[in-house]
């Protein structure tokens, strides 16, 4: 709401209120072409319109664009694997020599 308002106002400093806001809604689906559900302004005709006219990912864009999500995702497990390892070793990590030593050494 308010996408062309926006545009003519221009910046919001600190205390004025929003001119704009979205809502932005994805759900899983299968895979089909993009569908503009509701379009309330003229900027996003604009945009809506700009999206429609790019040509498709290449087969190679298409490659990159997995592998930078299988890195983002073990970027994401190892962070978790960090965080489990802080909570496990009360907020401060072990080092490589106490890890080498085994078993149950949480009380040395």
């Amino acid at each position: 709401m308010g996408m062309d308002e926006a545009g003519v106002h221009g910046v919001v400093f600190d205390g004025e209120p929003p001119v704009d806001c979205y809502l932005l809604q994805f759900w899983p689906a299968p895979v089909e072409p993009d569908r503009v559900v509701r379009q309330a302004s003229d900027k996003a005709a604009y945009w809506h319109k700009f999206a429609r006219e790019q040509p498709p990912p290449t087969p190679r864009e298409r490659a990159a664009a997995e592998r930078t999500a299988r890195e983002v995702r073990a970027r994401a497990r190892a962070e978790r694997v960090r965080q489990h390892e802080l909570r496990m070793w009360a907020g401060r990590l072990p080092t490589e020599r106490l890890r080498r030593v085994g078993g149950n050494v949480h009380r040395l």
